[in-house]
C-alpha cells in the first residue's frame, strides 16, 4: 500500500478552504518550502497567469478530484494554474468523495447526459465522440492522483467507477504532440478487447486542455476559446522555470 494512503481519515476539503502561503508563517522556513502566497507555486507563476479565467463555450464545469498527495507534489501540473486559466474549474481535494461532501460533485453526478467522467478504463471511448453525444452545459471529471491512488478514490464512489459516459484522450485529440510532462502509462491495457481505445498518457493540465477544447469545437466555437491555449502556456513556463534547476 502506498504510505499516503494509511490515515483515510484526512479530512476532504476544496481548495478555496486552504490557507493561502501568506497565511502562513514561513520565519524559519527554508527557501526550498516557500509558496508564493498568489499562486500556491514554489516557483511563482503569477508573470504567466491570466488577469481571469476565461469561460469555455458548452462547458459548465471542469472538477479535479485530487489526492492530498498530489496536490502537495511539486510537480502539480495545475494546483495554481487551472483556477486562473479556465472558468468553471474547482480542485476538490480528498481520498474518497462520499455524497453530501462536495454538493457540486453530488450534483454532477444526477446528469449522465451532462457529466462526462475523464478516465482510461476499457470502456471508456475517444473524447470526441463522447462529448457529441452530450447536452450542454458540460461537467467534466478528472483525476489526479497516481494510477494507484486514482483506481481507489473511483471505486470508493461507486457512481464514478460505472459512469456511463466515460472517455479517454487520443494521440489524435491531444493538443500538445511533444508531451510538456512525462506521464506513465494507465495500469489498464484495454487494448486485450478488439474495439477498445488506448490513452494517451497526459499530464493533467494536458488533459484537461485537449477536453476543453473539444467542449468549445462541438458546441461553439474553438476561436474564442482561449482557456486551453493559456493551461498550456502556463504549464511550459513552469516546465522552462524547473528547468533552470537542471544540469545542462
Amino acid at each position: 500500500p502506498e504510505f499516503g494512503d494509511m490515515n483515510e481519515d484526512v479530512e476532504t476539503t476544496a481548495t478555496d478552504s486552504l490557507p493561502f502561503a501568506d497565511q502562513e508563517d514561513f520565519s524559519d522556513a527554508s527557501p526550498s518550502r516557500r509558496k508564493c502566497g498568489v499562486c500556491e507555486e514554489h516557483l511563482c507563476l503569477c508573470p504567466f497567469l491570466p488577469e481571469s479565467p476565461f469561460p469555455t463555450p458548452g462547458l459548465d464545469s471542469v472538477l479535479v478530484l485530487t489526492h492530498p498527495s498530489e496536490h502537495r507534489c511539486f510537480n502539480n501540473s495545475i494546483r495554481g494554474a487551472l483556477p486562473r486559466c479556465i472558468a468553471g474549474s474547482q480542485i476538490l481535494i480528498g481520498r474518497s468523495f462520499p455524497r453530501g461532501r462536495f454538493p457540486i460533485l453530488d450534483t454532477a453526478l444526477t446528469r449522465p447526459q451532462n457529466t462526462i467522467v475523464v478516465y482510461p478504463t476499457a470502456q471508456a471511448e475517444p473524447l470526441q465522440r463522447v462529448v457529441s453525444r452530450c447536452v450542454a452545459p458540460v461537467t467534466l471529471i478528472f483525476i489526479d492522483a497516481t494510477w494507484t491512488s486514482a483506481g481507489r478514490m473511483l471505486r470508493r464512489r461507486p457512481e464514478l467507477s460505472s459512469w456511463p459516459t466515460m472517455a479517454v484522450i487520443t494521440d489524435a485529440e491531444c493538443l500538445t504532440p511533444h508531451r510538456l510532462f512525462l506521464t506513465r502509462l494507465p495500469p489498464c491495457r484495454p487494448q486485450r478487447r478488439s474495439n477498445a481505445v488506448t490513452a494517451t498518457p497526459l499530464s493533467t493540465a494536458e488533459a484537461i486542455a485537449a477536453a476543453t477544447q473539444f467542449v468549445a469545437e462541438v458546441f461553439g466555437s474553438s476561436e474564442h476559446c482561449q482557456g486551453p491555449a493559456a493551461l498550456l502556456s502556463v504549464l511550459r513556463a513552469r516546465v522552462q522555470l524547473q528547468l533552470q534547476f537542471y544540469p545542462a
